[in-house]
């Protein structure tokens, strides 16, 4: 009143400008069973405009703090991705827990493609622990590939390494890769006289870890190579 405080109120800024601002995220708060109570910050950064990355520092009363990351890169229109990862060493019981993916997608020269989509984990249980996302909180295994791509005009050649884990109880996860394996495939294409050909052919080689148990789990792998040729043939009938 006449220049002199008389109540103070909490104000809130809200950027309204459509570009990017470094800043703050809203805090969130939690509770579950196991950590007990928590409360996750995030801090927001983006100094140029082809990349930005978001840092998250989280604390969990039963479990102490985490670290978490999340970058994500465009250097040019043929370039873009982005790399995910959390860290946790609990203090309950000093276990280190982890979570990294990297997302990467590249058009390189001379119709060249490069695609990758890698996920690792610490445990299984880290995802149901720890994941905000109910989709891949619930998730019973992880996938990762690379892929280098090309077509020359009919033809569509690939070549890839893939990794599949299965997880199941301590100790017994199944472990498949695909290191590496390579694809040629055409389309259709006209032999003459109405009939239509074309050809899918593969050569993979495989390895394959799981456990038995003998009562203890013991580990178990296997190494194979596959080659397949597929030539399709077509012939339409009109009435």
């Amino acid at each position: 009143v006449r220049g002199a405080p008389l109540v103070y109120l909490p104000y809130l800024i809200w950027p309204i400008k459509p570009d990017r601002a470094p800043g703050l995220l809203l805090p969130e708060i939690g509770n579950s069973t196991q950590q007990g109570y928590s409360l996750s910050n995030a801090l927001f950064i983006a100094p140029q405009e082809w990349w930005d990355d978001t840092v998250y520092l989280d604390y969990f009363r039963d479990e102490g703090f985490g670290l978490g990351n999340e970058f994500r890169y465009v250097p040019s229109d043929k370039v873009y991705g982005w790399l995910r990862g959390y860290y946790i060493r609990q203090t309950s019981d000093e276990r280190k827990r982890w979570y990294a993916s990297w997302t990467h997608l590249q058009n390189l020269r001379k119709g060249w493609y490069a695609v990758a989509d890698v996920n690792l984990l610490s445990d299984i249980d880290f995802l149901r622990d720890y994941q905000r996302d109910y989709t891949q909180s619930t998730l019973s295994g992880t996938d990762s590939r690379i892929y280098l791509v090309r077509n020359w005009g009919p033809y569509f050649f690939t070549a890839k390494l893939e990794e599949r884990k299965q997880y199941f109880t301590q100790n017994a996860d199944l472990n498949e890769r695909t290191l590496p394996g390579v694809e040629l495939r055409s389309s259709l294409q006209p032999l003459g006289h109405g009939i239509y050909g074309g050809f899918n052919a593969r050569a993979d080689a495989f390895y394959k870890e799981w456990a038995e148990y003998t009562p203890e789990p013991v580990k178990t792998s296997l190494s194979y190579y596959r080659l397949d040729l597929h030539p399709f043939v077509q012939w339409p009938l009109h009435p």
